[in-house]
């Protein structure tokens, strides 16, 4: 019998093999699809890091926060996956690693990912048709590479049109 962990490890390691078709693809009408990273290498080994960490994911648009999604880990291995708030807003998905470097400095290589929900207009329908309903679809953003951050410094990661998404990584008491 497979365990429900055995088919969660079976998905993330299928996902990241399949990233880069899955990012040309349209996603379906009304389908709500998961972020996928590019990419195909293995997880590394995830090692103890010296302290505990918070790592935030934000967007926003000009002033306005659209939402966060954080973590807490002394892991060297990132993951995590999520809506921005518990409204409609877009997805996140991010992986990585984070390694302590000299005078308090980390460096971040990271693999992040937005789904972005946008509402696709009816279209004028013929006569005797059936009434076609809005739907949702989503627009996919992402980008990869690396940072050498301080902790509690806000870095923008990426940028599409006004939206700002950006990673804060400050370290957590004891």
């Amino acid at each position: 019998m497979i365990t429900t962990s055995q088919i969660l490890g079976r998905v993330a390691t299928l996902i990241l093999a399949c990233s880069a078709l899955a990012f040309a693809q349209q996603p379906q009408a009304g389908a709500r699809p998961r972020i996928l990273q590019p990419g195909g290498a293995p997880p590394a080994e995830p090692k103890p890091l010296g302290s505990n960490y918070r790592i935030a994911f934000a967007a926003k648009s000009g002033d306005k926060v659209i939402g966060e999604l954080s973590t807490l880990t002394c892991s060297s291995v990132i993951r995590v996956e999520g809506p921005l708030d518990t409204a409609d807003t877009a997805n996140v998905s991010a992986t990585g690693s984070l390694e302590e470097k000299e005078a308090g400095v980390l460096y971040l290589e990271y693999q992040i990912g937005f789904s972005v929900p946008f509402t696709r207009p009816a279209n004028g329908q013929p006569a005797g048709q059936p009434v076609q309903m809005p739907g949702v679809q989503y627009r996919n953003h992402m980008s990869s590479g690396c940072l050498m951050m301080k902790p509690g410094k806000t870095y923008e990661v990426l940028k599409v049109g006004s939206v700002s998404y950006s990673v804060t990584i400050t370290a957590e008491p004891e």
